[in-house]
């Protein structure tokens, strides 16, 4: 199941956003790794809150954490928190 792991890690990493397999063995393995990890949700749910902040306040440039937001970011934020949902996740409470 190693091998399953690096590979599906290694399709994340290039940005597949899953894997397919011949063995239901591995389905828990690739759910592990293309499920979002709770950073990645909190990240998401920051990038929203950032851009609904800047729209309250006019603002058409967005920066979170110093670096700017922009179109691809918030499309990959929204993907994350409908995944997280999906799946029962949410954000951490700090």
């Amino acid at each position: 199941d190693e091998g399953i792991r690096i590979d599906a890690e290694k399709a994340k990493s290039l940005g597949f956003t899953g894997k397919s397999s011949i063995s239901p063995r591995h389905v828990p393995v690739i759910n592990e790794v293309f499920s979002p990890s709770q950073r990645d949700i909190d990240y998401a749910y920051e990038v929203m809150e950032a851009i609904r902040l800047a729209k309250e306040q006019g603002r058409g440039a967005v920066a979170l954490r110093g670096k700017m937001i922009d179109a691809p970011i918030v499309s990959r934020a929204r993907q994350t928190i409908e995944a997280a949902e999906a799946l029962g996740l949410g954000r951490s409470e700090h």
